[in-house]
């Protein structure tokens, strides 16, 4: 069943994505198209890295290996080429399929099947279509809906009570507004009050624009006391490292908003203020068990991981301690300084290796400042970081700052110590981080055409992990690389010295070209099996290395 899941997002993903492009021979012409413009006949090029954008026989191949796994789960590659050799045409090797992977080589093909006649699209056509009995538990679970249904049918009451206006979140106005006409069973009610606003967002902002709470089935005057409770159950939840949303309404009445009336987002003509606060929703994220090992193996590599957030400080530190950004038992300065009753920058620097700093303290800080900062400190977590792209500070009430400056700042602070900055990003406004930074990584299961454009490297399996592993092969393939030339340097050098002494001195060369030559091939044998070595021991145990000394070939 996961398979036939994992096929059918991969057709379904493949097939709507607005950036894939097939090379195609039309009338003797090479010419970039969308996949779906593909007909029966046309002629392809696929190269390595390609999907298969089509069912096509082989016409023409060069060492070409197909990853058939979306297809079949084979782990390994296999060869495809003009010959025919098996009658069945999911066994032969002039054929390929829809949704496999060209994993080595270049080949031409005639395309025979395109769209929904692919194997690919029948597969799929026949899983829709086929029902199963599904297992105890989803039968269980099935049950319990049944019966939560007949309690509540959420699907009616959203159809009787149909939304008339809606204001989407977005990063600008920080809630989601939308306005319903409500239906009640006493008809004096209704007609009363015919529309219903509610509100959700950031507790701090929604409580802001309440002036009234709900209360044991009343509604009571927003107080100090109030705010009080609010904030301290706020804070009890986000110390738990909890998301929570904060939840408002207010009742229309007959008179200002009679039935018909035309709800205008634009105009915003209905109040948005002095609602009604109903309380706080809180849901847990954890994060994913492999992230916290990640981090304590990229510290060990001699990786600093720093952690970039709009959340408050005390959402972010617990987040900051699962993941192990902020080691368990290690003191923050900031936590110090509020014991202390002092500046963070008072506190010594030797007392607690954590900072937790918000976004705007950076603004005012000097490039010295900033370069302490970065160098002091192994554990750093910015916090109030707001993902609005625009070119301004800003500064107030909720002490935010643009995060693509503050990016900006950590980059440049960096690169003043000679160190190769990385930046993950999986939202939207992350994309002009992604191309300021040496490595830009976005995740390719959530990502956009325009992240991933400007990404050096796309995680397709949206994992932290996987950056370990490029580490590990990145720097496994510099060594490899390393070895190799200097082993071919080791012979080629005496070589040249031996030619410019025997033309410096007139004395004839004691070898021949095809001495020359045979030395030269045994040479490349050794440097390309010296390119395969497998990894060291202490492949991750070392630090990152020194652009300005450590080179592929420097004076050693």
């Amino acid at each position: 069943d996961d398979h036939k899941l994992n096929l059918s997002d991969l057709f379904q993903r493949y097939n709507t994505d607005p950036k894939t492009q097939i090379l195609v021979i039309r009338n003797g012409e090479k010419n970039q198209i969308n996949i779906e413009d593909l007909v029966v006949g046309n002629i392809i090029e696929v190269k390595s890295g390609d999907r298969i954008p089509a069912d096509i026989r082989i016409i023409e191949s060069s060492d070409f290996h197909v990853d058939t796994s979306p297809l079949t789960e084979g782990m390994q590659p296999q060869i495809r080429s003009t010959e025919l050799t098996h009658e069945n045409p999911l066994e032969t090797k002039n054929l390929a399929f829809h949704s496999t992977i060209a994993a080595k080589g270049t080949a031409k093909g005639l395309v025979i099947r395109a769209g929904d006649f692919t194997v690919a699209g029948r597969l799929i056509k026949l899983n829709s279509n086929q029902s199963t009995g599904g297992t105890s538990s989803t039968k269980e679970i099935s049950h319990s809906i049944y019966s939560i249904t007949l309690i509540g049918n959420v699907s009616e009451f959203r159809r009787t009570n149909r939304k008339v206006c809606e204001i989407p979140f977005n990063a600008i106005n920080k809630y989601q507004l939308s306005i319903h006409k409500i239906h009640t069973n006493n008809e004096n009610e209704e007609h009363s009050q015919p529309y219903l606003l509610v509100m959700k967002g950031p507790p701090e902002r929604i409580l802001d624009r309440c002036s009234k709470i709900y209360i044991d089935g009343t509604d009571v005057e927003m107080s100090d006391y109030w705010r009080s409770q609010f904030n301290n159950a706020y804070l009890e939840l986000g110390n738990l490292g909890d998301r929570v949303l904060g939840f408002c309404d207010l009742h229309l009445s007959c008179s200002e908003y009679p039935y018909g009336y035309s709800f205008n987002v634009n105009e915003c003509n209905f109040p948005i203020n002095n609602l009604r606060f109903l309380g706080l929703v809180a849901t847990t994220n954890p994060p994913r068990v492999a992230v916290s090992d990640t981090i304590i193996n990229c510290r060990s590599a001699g990786i600093k991981v720093v952690m970039v957030t709009e959340d408050y400080p005390f959402f972010a530190k617990p987040i900051a301690r699962a993941t192990n950004i902020i080691l368990e038992g290690s003191e923050i300065i900031e936590d110090i300084s509020i014991y202390s009753n002092i500046s963070p920058e008072l506190v010594n620097s030797s007392d607690a290796k954590a900072r937790v700093t918000r976004g705007y303290d950076l603004a005012g800080k000097s490039p010295e400042e900033l370069d302490a900062l970065i160098r002091d400190y192994t554990e750093i977590v910015f916090v109030r970081v707001d993902p609005r792209q625009k070119a301004m500070i800003l500064e107030g009430e909720y002490d935010t700052i643009n995060k693509e400056i503050l990016r900006s700042i950590l980059y440049l602070a960096c690169q003043r110590q000679s160190a190769i900055v990385t930046m993950i990003g999986s939202n939207i406004g992350d994309s002009p981080a992604l191309r300021q930074a040496d490595v830009g990584i976005a995740m390719g299961m959530t990502s956009s055409v325009v992240r991933e454009q400007v990404a050096d490297i796309i995680f397709m399996d949206d994992n932290f992990a996987s950056l370990l592993t490029g580490i590990k092969q990145g720097r496994l393939m510099f060594d490899n690389l390393k070895k190799s030339i200097a082993y071919i340097m080791t012979s080629s050098i005496p070589k040249m010295t031996l030619v410019l002494i025997c033309l410096l001195t007139n004395i004839p060369l004691t070898w021949g070209i095809a001495s020359v030559l045979c030395i030269d091939v045994m040479n490349i044998i050794g440097a390309i099996s010296l390119a395969y070595e497998k990894m060291e021991a202490d492949v991750m145990k070392r630090r990152p290395r020194d652009l300005q000394h450590d080179r592929l070939v420097n004076k050693r």
